[in-house]
C-alpha cells in the first residue's frame, strides 16, 4: 500500500471512530477530568485566551470557558464540531468558540494565545510524523512568549495499548509497513505511541524554556513539585502523562 493511500485510510478510520454515537456522547459532557482540573489550576494562574487543539465536541472547551477563560477550539471532524456548537448554545456560554479546521493548517495570529491544550492524547491519533510536527509547530507559534502548553501522552509501555498491540497488531504491522510506534486496533482506531526520545526531540526542537512531566496517578494524590529529569519517565513508565511546557 502506498504511503499516501495508507495515510488517507488511517485518517478515514480515525474520523469514523470519533464520529460514532458512543464517542460523541462521551465527548459531549462538558467537564474537565479530575487530573485536567488539577493541572489547569496549578499552571493557568490568570484568566486568558486558550487554544484547545483537537477539541472534539467542546468537552474541555466549555468547562474552561466556565472557569472564565476565552477558548477557541479547533477540530477537523464536522460532526464533533457541530455537536460542540450545539453544546455551547445549550450551556449558554459566549466565551467559547468551536472552529472546523485541520489543526495542521491553523493560521491564528502569531503569539495570540496565553495557553494551549492538547488533551485526550490527540496527537497520537494523527498519522505521519510530518503532520504531528506541523500541529505542534502551529500550536507553538500561536502561543505567547511565557505562555504554557499542556500536552497529554500515553507512555510507550502503557499496558492497555502496548499489550494489545503485541497480541493483535504484529502481523498487521508487517503487512501495512507501519512506522515505529504506529498501532491499528481491529481496523477501527489508530495510535502513534510516542517513544520517550521522540517526545523529547519534538520539545527540544522548539526550545521550550522549561517542562515538567506529571504522571496521572501523582496528580490524584498530591501536588507534584518534581522538575523534569530524564529518569522521571523511568519511574512511571506505564502511566498516562501530562507534559507542561513553557515557551
Amino acid at each position: 500500500m502506498k504511503n499516501k493511500e495508507q495515510t488517507k485510510e488511517i485518517e478515514r478510520l480515525v474520523y469514523n471512530y470519533f464520529s460514532s454515537k458512543k464517542i460523541i456522547e462521551f465527548y459531549s459532557r462538558p467537564r474537565l477530568h479530575t487530573t485536567e482540573g488539577k493541572i489547569i489550576g496549578k499552571f493557568f494562574k490568570k484568566r486568558g485566551k486558550i487554544l484547545d487543539v483537537c477539541c472534539g465536541a467542546a468537552r474541555a472547551s466549555i468547562a474552561l470557558g466556565k472557569r472564565g477563560f476565552k477558548v477557541y477550539g479547533v477540530d477537523i471532524n464536522k460532526i464533533l464540531i457541530k455537536k460542540g456548537i450545539e453544546n455551547i448554545k445549550k450551556e449558554k456560554i459566549n466565551n467559547v468558540k468551536c472552529i472546523l479546521m485541520n489543526a495542521k493548517d491553523m493560521e491564528f495570529k502569531k503569539e495570540s494565545f496565553d495557553y494551549v491544550v492538547i488533551f485526550e492524547n490527540s496527537l497520537e491519533h494523527i498519522p505521519k510524523k510530518v503532520n504531528r510536527f506541523l500541529i505542534f509547530k502551529k500550536a507553538y507559534t500561536s502561543l505567547k512568549k511565557g505562555g504554557i502548553m499542556i500536552v497529554t501522552f500515553h507512555p510507550f509501555l502503557y499496558p492497555p495499548i502496548f499489550l494489545r498491540a503485541i497480541f493483535f497488531n504484529f502481523m498487521d504491522k508487517l503487512r501495512r509497513k507501519l512506522k515505529f510506534g504506529d498501532i491499528l486496533f481491529y481496523n477501527k482506531i489508530y495510535y502513534h505511541i510516542f517513544p520517550s526520545w521522540e517526545k523529547i526531540l519534538l520539545i527540544k526542537m522548539f526550545k521550550f524554556k522549561f517542562f515538567r512531566i506529571f504522571p496521572h496517578n501523582v496528580l490524584y494524590t498530591r501536588n507534584n513539585k518534581i522538575p523534569y529529569r530524564k529518569f522521571y519517565m523511568m519511574l512511571f513508565p506505564f502511566i498516562y502523562q501530562y507534559w507542561v511546557l513553557r515557551k
